[in-house]
């Protein structure tokens, strides 16, 4: 196994845009053995997420998809189906706190359990700036291994190698 915490506090203290380790493209293949995500023909880990990717992406795992094309215009029904089930994310880019609650509520569809085991008594480094919809989803979040840092910046742009670090923990 990997050493997930290891990773994640090396992913989390902003690793040099140049230095790509093997861990963070092992997450790349192992999401991509289980869903082919076409347009990542140029994958960049460092790059921050996009919605418009991101949202086809959890919306392809979500209904259980085998293949999803990153770029294009989100069907009417997928982000029908991502609004009602609180997994859509809005604006240009996702952050990370929108991030994390999005993909602890795909978490949930996926096993199809409300994590309920979690501890509000942590003290996050600004959580006092994250925005109140997406808090008890981040302590759920940190509950079950999502991420495992608490000096995570929450309001800046989740990168790629993040996303599919989650992507990997979910798919596991």
């Amino acid at each position: 196994g990997i050493n997930r915490v290891g990773t994640y506090a090396a992913i989390a203290n902003e690793i040099p845009v140049n230095v790509i380790n093997d861990e963070m493209i092992e997450y790349y293949y192992n999401v991509m053995s289980k869903i082919n995500i076409v347009g990542f023909e140029n994958y960049d880990p460092n790059a921050d997420v996009n919605t418009t990717q991101y949202n086809n992406i959890v919306a392809a795992i979500a209904k259980g998809s085998k293949s999803v094309e990153a770029n294009k215009k989100l069907s009417k029904a997928d982000y029908n189906a991502l609004g009602k089930s609180k997994v859509l994310v809005s604006g240009s880019y996702v952050t990370k706190e929108a991030g994390l609650s999005s993909l602890l509520r795909l978490y949930e569809i996926i096993t199809g359990e409300s994590v309920k085991d979690y501890d509000t008594d942590i003290n996050f480094n600004g959580f006092d700036l994250v925005d109140e919809k997406y808090k008890i989803n981040i302590y759920k979040a940190y509950a079950i291994g999502l991420f495992e840092d608490q000096e995570i910046d929450f309001k800046q742009n989740m990168k790629f190698k993040e996303l599919f670090y989650i992507l990997d923990f979910i798919l596991d």
